[in-house]
């Protein structure tokens, strides 16, 4: 099961002066895998230009193994398929937690 966690948009501490970091806490279940990432994950675009985005991650990730390793590797190739040969301007930053 996919479950969109409810959060405050943040920034890293420190990275903008006078920027209000909001401290924000979850309790993970047993087996549950945490997967993070950057806008650059949902704004790769196609050669038509159109963005990844939030739906079509969302359905790669109920397709995808909940592994680590190949979540990450699962998300990087669908990514890739997509976007094919256009050049993206940002970085595919991700991140994904297996909780035992």
């Amino acid at each position: 099961m996919i479950t969109v966690l409810p959060v405050e948009k943040n920034l890293p501490i420190a990275a903008m002066p006078d920027w209000e970091f909001v401290a924000q806490e979850t309790v993970l279940a047993p087996d549950t895998t945490l997967f993070l990432y950057t806008d650059g994950l949902d704004e790769a675009e196609n050669a038509e230009h159109q963005m990844f985005g939030k739906q079509r991650i969302q359905a790669t990730l109920h397709d995808a193994p909940m592994d680590p390793h190949g979540l990450i590797e699962y998300i990087t190739q669908a990514v890739a398929d997509y976007v094919g040969n256009n050049e993206q301007s940002d970085d595919l930053t991700m991140l994904a937690v297996r909780y035992k």
